[in-house]
């Protein structure tokens, strides 16, 4: 008796060490990757009136939430880091990224959250204060609201999608 409670134990912990153990083993030894610089989401319906709200990893861009105006179907939201942007920016860029999608004209009051590292923003010779985020070329208005631990959080809203600077413009 006393061995078949230990047999059944040793099988317990086998199958324990099979599904549990090794995958955690094995997606620990996995090359670390990052999915930052780029961030799609699908969306296979919603109806017009509806928020979405995106959390993506682009340096300096926290979150989204867009509107939408019309009902989508089978539509994608991309949000992309870009090396340059398609309009002159003349001034201290902190970064760029571009939000697109395949139905852009369906959204509408965009949201923008904005955490940037203070110790990076300094870098790059910018003060808290000095912060605002442009499309295309203009610039939208930008609020300090916060800061936690060593990020600096900011606030901004765009009528459209297209692609923005972080920065400060020269005069």
């Amino acid at each position: 008796m006393e061995e078949k409670r230990f047999n059944e134990s040793k099988v317990f912990w086998g199958v324990l060490a099979i599904f549990v153990v090794l995958p955690l083993i094995s997606l620990m030894s996995l090359p670390e990757t990052s999915l930052s610089g780029k961030a799609v989401q699908s969306i296979s319906y919603l109806k017009a009136g509806n928020k979405m709200f995106l959390e993506v990893n682009v340096d300096g861009l926290k979150d989204l939430t867009l509107t939408l105006i019309s009902d989508v179907k089978n539509a994608k939201i991309i949000t992309e880091e870009v090396k340059k942007a398609g309009w002159e920016f003349k001034g201290t860029t902190y970064s760029r990224f571009k939000v697109s999608s395949t139905d852009a004209d369906k959204f509408k009051d965009i949201q923008i959250t904005l955490k940037i590292k203070e110790a990076d923003l300094n870098k790059k010779g910018l003060t808290k204060n000095e912060v605002k985020l442009y499309l295309e070329g203009k610039e939208l208005s930008t609020t300090f609201s916060g800061k936690v631990g060593e990020y600096l959080f900011y606030k901004a809203a765009s009528q459209k999608m297209g692609e923005f600077v972080i920065g400060k413009a020269t005069k």
